[in-house]
């Protein structure tokens, strides 16, 4: 009986333990990635900036801008492994793309899986002027204010 009683224990204390190095990791992974990133471009003569806000509650914030006018402003969730990076935006649409990810420095490169397309932003706080003047989605878009994720 007090065999059985220390395996249980010793079942327990390890699934305990497993859950705890598992939760870690993953919280490990989110502060990895969490904070502002900034990425801009100009393609076929229009501006395009992207700021995008990983928080370490496995939510996102996505502001971009194309051409000339107000951000737009996404929200949803992701997962982050340390290498695979998945989003699904708060309207349960998921992203575009899943992306590889590299953290260098102050870079983060996300490279489309299965796609030689890789884009790296840089590390940067989001404006207040972005985070509080901005536009939200409306259903009724056009197709150039499709997310960037």
């Amino acid at each position: 009986n007090t065999m059985k009683k220390f395996i249980s224990t010793l079942i327990f204390a390890t699934v305990v333990a497993l859950g705890l190095a598992s939760c870690s990791k993953t919280d490990a992974n989110l502060e990895k990635i969490s904070g502002g990133w900034y990425w801009n471009s100009t393609e076929a003569g229009v501006d395009m900036e992207v700021y995008v806000a990983f928080h370490t509650d496995a939510t996102f914030d996505l502001y971009q801008k194309l051409g000339e006018g107000a951000f737009r402003h996404y929200t949803g969730t992701y997962t982050f492994d340390g290498e695979t990076l998945k989003g699904i935006y708060s309207d349960k649409t998921a992203w575009a793309h899943d992306y590889i990810v590299t953290i260098s420095g102050n870079n983060l490169t996300m490279k489309y899986v299965g796609e030689e397309v890789s884009i790296t932003y840089v590390k940067k706080t989001i404006p207040f002027t972005v985070r509080h003047h901005h536009t939200e989605p409306l259903k009724s878009m056009a197709d150039d204010y499709v997310p960037f994720l």
